[in-house]
């Protein structure tokens, strides 16, 4: 604001015709314009839980949980027979 109000201040000084100061000021304000409306990039799709964030754990990449080898009993002989020659 203060160095607005510096810049403002100069330009009404040193203007010597009246249509300069109005063509400086005319760019003043798109510039003060075009400033405001540069805020920052939010990704909206990201509010309310429907992205997920997440780290990845380096000792867990490429990891997998045993599965345990469930078949039933009668598996041995159904596989003896299946493959006898």
């Amino acid at each position: 604001d203060f160095y607005q109000l510096l810049l403002r201040d100069l330009l009404e000084s040193s203007a010597t015709s009246s249509s300069a100061a109005t063509d400086l000021q005319a760019q003043l304000r798109a510039a003060r314009r075009k400033a405001g409306k540069a805020g920052k990039t939010v990704d909206t799709k990201a509010s309310k839980g429907r992205k997920l964030r997440y780290d990845i754990q380096p000792k867990l990449v490429n990891f997998m949980f045993p599965v345990p080898d469930d078949k039933p009993t009668f598996a041995d002989a159904l596989f003896e027979h299946l493959f006898k020659a």
